[in-house]
């Protein structure tokens, strides 16, 4: 039997296609959102000239974007960026910490009670999500979305 016929047969996710398509979707993420402007202020909260810190939260596959980011800022800044997988934020989280929530269906319980309490405490928000309540906040709030594309599994649609 041929590999690409047991991998047809093993892979009904089609989860190799997905990963071996992925540099191709970072570039075409990095020309969509590379330069995209962030609002001057979202939910009141003014976006600060330096970034004190930055949170990204998710809950499982979604996550992975908090550990792609901080391996790819761990030698190129002095900004500390750390990944929240808890629906509590760290007590530093407030002014000058630029949240980033992940939630592929954007319905995630524990990443929408980390955005509300991290907005509270005056942190300045950015989504990424391929729709839901995540997407609806963010609106409400004039946060920046990223959108993710629909219809694959959340562990694949990593974001720019």
């Amino acid at each position: 039997m041929k590999f690409e016929d047991l991998v047809r047969e093993h892979d009904k996710s089609r989860m190799l296609d997905l990963i071996l398509s992925s540099p191709l979707e970072f570039v075409e993420y990095f020309e969509k959102y590379g330069e995209i402007e962030l609002p001057p202020s979202v939910a009141g909260v003014k976006m600060p000239s330096e970034w004190r810190n930055v949170a990204v939260l998710g809950m499982g596959g979604s996550a992975i974007v908090g550990d792609v980011l901080r391996s790819y800022l761990l030698d190129r800044g002095d900004t500390p960026v750390e990944v929240v997988r808890d629906l509590r934020v760290p007590a530093h989280v407030g002014k000058g910490t630029l949240l980033i929530a992940v939630s592929y269906s954007g319905n995630t319980m524990e990443t929408l009670r980390a955005v509300m309490e991290g907005l509270r405490r005056g942190a300045y928000l950015v989504a990424v999500t391929s729709g839901g309540l995540l997407s609806q906040l963010a609106a409400g709030v004039g946060a920046a979305t990223y959108k993710l594309p629909p219809g694959r599994p959340s562990r694949t649609a990593l974001p720019p």
